[in-house]
């Protein structure tokens, strides 16, 4: 068997170890002071990046002598009633709010995947918005894919982009597009930002994603069945309504349901990350 690179050793293992890894609930060592340095920092430069739908600003953050990248995020729009959207598509009752970052990263990490940076609520040149952790050293999947960069460990990027899919069938992002999935090329970890189009009060499983296993930790499928009404509502206050927050449980047990007949279908070893052989 050829030798592997040392580089090529480590990410191996990285894989190898992502799931167990990544897959503990509650907030990260680090995301207490990524948010205080994100609520406090001055705001010493922005740069408009002019890219995506909610065009956000790029800001360079010092705090104690130490300067960070942030992205702040203020789009906040409702539109009542049938909305007509590019491509002849409709939406009722469309919204696009930078809460949702908030809302998603404070989810993300009740369920212990740690894949959507840090996002705080905060005012700046008085608008109201989420300032986002900036992730240094990563590429778009459009990047990715005209670079023609593969991941070192494809099946650890199939397992991230499978949690990936279900995390936006949970909250009903209707937005994920290849400019807001961001790979990180020294350990092909995956970002998930700009989740602004999400908690849409839909209560069903969207066709394409419900014709497939699923495919995720069992770590990932404990915290699912733990969600609760009250937890989520205090959670999430003041970031997405009550109805959002049923409707997202009510897709969370759809979810569910279908995890438990893929286990039947497909065996354990093919549905959890963490049972493959």
């Amino acid at each position: 068997m050829p030798k592997l690179h040392p580089r090529n050793l480590l990410i191996a293992s990285l894989a190898a170890g992502w799931v167990a890894a990544a897959f503990a609930a509650g907030p990260t060592p680090g995301d207490a002071e990524m948010e205080r340095f994100l609520l406090n920092a001055e705001i010493v430069d922005s740069e408009a990046l002019g890219t995506g739908i909610t065009k956000p600003y790029k800001l360079t953050l010092e705090l104690d002598g130490t300067t960070r990248h942030a992205a702040f995020n203020y789009v906040d729009v409702y539109k009542p009633g049938v909305t007509k959207l590019p491509g002849g598509k409709t939406e009722t009752n469309f919204s696009d709010k930078y809460q949702y970052n908030r809302a998603a990263y404070l989810l993300d990490r009740r369920l212990g995947m740690n894949m959507t940076p840090v996002a705080v609520l905060r005012r700046w040149q008085g608008k109201s918005g989420t300032v986002v952790e900036w992730i240094d050293g990563v590429v778009t999947e459009h990047e990715r894919t005209e670079q023609g960069l593969e991941p070192a460990d494809p099946v650890l990027a199939d397992h991230q982009r499978a949690v990936m899919n279900l995390f936006d069938v949970l909250i009903a992002n209707v937005d994920r597009n290849l400019g807001n999935i961001l790979w990180r090329t020294d350990d092909w970890k995956l970002y998930l930002i700009d989740t602004t189009r999400s908690f849409r009060q839909t209560k069903e499983l969207p066709p394409a994603w419900a014709a497939k296993p699923a495919s995720l930790p069992r770590a990932l499928l404990t915290e699912l069945e733990s969600l609760q009404e009250d937890e989520l509502k205090s959670l999430l206050k003041d970031l997405v309504t009550g109805p959002q927050i049923k409707a997202l449980l009510q897709r969370r047990d759809l979810i569910l349901e279908k995890i438990a007949v893929d286990r039947k279908s497909y065996g354990d070893h093919l549905v959890f990350q963490d049972s493959a052989p």
